[in-house]
């Protein structure tokens, strides 16, 4: 559409042109048209060429991209995982096959790729040992495949002592050269630290520095980490010159990208692709239709040169006026629409922390009483965040802004969905929560206490802590009206206030507010 629109207009001023210069010919005018559809021929068979190598090149560089993004992450998830095994083994000296066990199906991890996992402490003397040697051996991860039982073993394997000694000495992760497994795949030893903690048992802490070596299954690491498709992209991986993983077949135009490991420096190439043959017989085809036009267009223009001069006159003539007037409109409706938008956020929006205002609020308050479909019952939180005036004494009122800004965000998380959250002035909020009872509106209130109270606010390198004091009602009784209702959750938070704030109060028929203390 605006492709056309542009051809449209530069015919019009062309056009105009021709009208204003009478003694431009026609068959100069002819030329001139023909030229122009000739250049835009060309010019579409190029734009369709360069397109399409440049939808080429960006597939390509997704296709590596993503290979290289996934891979890191697949390795980064093992080392994680092998270095929360070595914080449990830090912790727990003493740990046994059950313990660990009951640990590992916590965590809930499919480590698939992780052949088997071996806990290596150091003796008395320095030496790196097997635990067995110097005290309790806990079962970690074994291998399913008898043929690995030996690999397993990494104190045995040469491969495997400059890891060792990398993540012992050095508290490094390190990854080995690669080591052929029992089903053909190729595999690697990652090596993480570990060091004791403060009560970590009787054993020394020299005993206690130890390492958590894994054995992986370089190609079940890669198929993890990379969608399962059914006509996935050839790729493969490779250690310097060693193929680490292979995927699909063929590496067509293949591009290749560094994957930084531990100690290692490996390779993925994944295949490019090339132009398919639409892609490559679209610019001649775009030629081919594009001279039969220009040839077609260039009889007419002969046939039609008699009567055109006219018709450019009066072209001319209705373009400006068009020209002008859609200029005008334009600019009108750009200028209206401004001005409402902005109108109709600054009367909803506070200012400081983007969320609604107390107009807004009360709008939709009213309309959630007074709308009898609506069977459930509503709810109104007061929030107000105690003591912040001494942030605005203390930090200056700019810091204040941005506290506003981060609590804003802090009870938002906590929030469902359907809830309604506004400013309801200064230091204080206010959530409308349809639809819900008592013990929800309990549970939602500490939900969004705990939010502001569990850690401080942090507001670039300033750390400043804050609670909440919340009251809530629930529209029940006299209370379905706004003003009835916003009463009885202030009278709430008042109570919340009187109780030493950092709790939650709710207003019950016919006495005082109830609910929970901060724990």
């Amino acid at each position: 559409m605006g492709d056309s629109c542009l051809w449209a207009l530069a015919f019009l001023n062309f056009a105009r042109l021709i009208a204003e210069k009478r003694q431009v010919s026609s068959k100069a005018l002819q030329r001139g048209i023909v030229i122009a559809m000739v250049l835009a021929t060309v010019g579409g068979a190029l734009a369709a060429y360069f397109v399409s190598r440049n939808n080429l090149h960006a597939t390509r560089s997704d296709r590596v991209d993503t290979a290289q993004e996934r891979i890191s992450d697949a390795v980064r998830a093992r080392a994680y995982f092998l270095e929360d095994i070595g914080d449990m083994v830090g912790v727990h000296d003493d740990a046994d096959e059950a313990e660990f066990s009951r640990w590992a199906h916590v965590r809930g991890r499919n480590e698939d790729a992780v052949v088997s996992v071996e806990w290596v402490r150091r003796s008395p003397s320095g030496e790196l040992v097997p635990p067995h040697d110097i005290g309790p051996h806990p079962v970690l991860v074994a291998p399913t495949d008898p043929g690995n039982a030996t690999l397993a073993n990494a104190l045995t394997q040469p491969v495997a002592s400059g890891p060792l000694k990398r993540s012992s000495l050095h508290k490094d992760v390190a990854i080995s050269q690669p080591i052929k497994l029992a089903n053909g795949d190729e595999g690697f030893y990652m090596s993480v630290p570990v060091v004791s903690h403060k009560d970590s048992g009787e054993i020394s802490a020299l005993e206690s520095q130890s390492s958590i070596v894994g054995l992986i299954d370089a190609q079940q690491l890669v198929a993890e980490a990379l969608p399962v498709t059914a006509h996935p992209t050839p790729l493969q991986l490779r250690d310097q010159v060693t193929p680490l993983a292979t995927i699909g077949s063929g590496l067509d135009n293949a591009i290749k990208a560094a994957i930084a490991t531990p100690g290692r420096a490996w390779t993925v190439s994944v295949a490019g692709g090339s132009l398919t043959t639409t892609e490559m017989l679209l610019p001649w085809l775009i030629l081919l239709v594009g001279g039969a036009l220009t040839f077609t267009v260039a009889i007419m223009l002969r046939t039609l040169a008699r009567r055109r001069d006219a018709a450019l006159a009066l072209v001319s003539e209705r373009s400006d006026e068009l020209a002008a007037s859609l200029k005008r409109v334009e600019q009108a409706n750009r200028e209206l629409e401004r001005a409402r938008s902005e109108a109709e956020r600054l009367s909803r929006e506070d200012p400081v922390t983007g969320i609604f205002n107390r107009r807004h609020f009360g709008e939709v308050l009213a309309g959630e009483l007074s709308d009898p479909a609506d069977g459930g019952i509503p709810a109104v939180l007061l929030l107000d965040l105690d003591h912040f005036k001494r942030v605005n004494d203390e930090h200056g009122h700019l810091m204040g802004d941005a506290v506003l800004q981060t609590v804003t965000d802090r009870i938002a998380s906590v929030l469902r969905e359907e809830d309604c959250l506004a400013r309801w002035g200064g230091e204080e909020f206010a959530v409308l929560a349809p639809d819900i009872d008592r013990d929800g509106v309990l549970a939602l209130a500490e939900r969004a206490r705990e939010a502001l109270a569990e850690e401080p606010v942090r507001v670039g390198d300033v750390f400043i802590d804050l609670t909440l004091s919340v009251g809530a009602a629930l529209a029940t009784g006299n209370r379905r009206t706004p003003d009835g209702l916003v009463h009885a959750a202030d009278q709430a938070l008042y109570e919340a206030k009187g109780a030493g704030r950092n709790c939650v109060r709710v207003w019950d028929s016919g006495a005082a507010a109830s609910g929970v203390n901060a724990r």
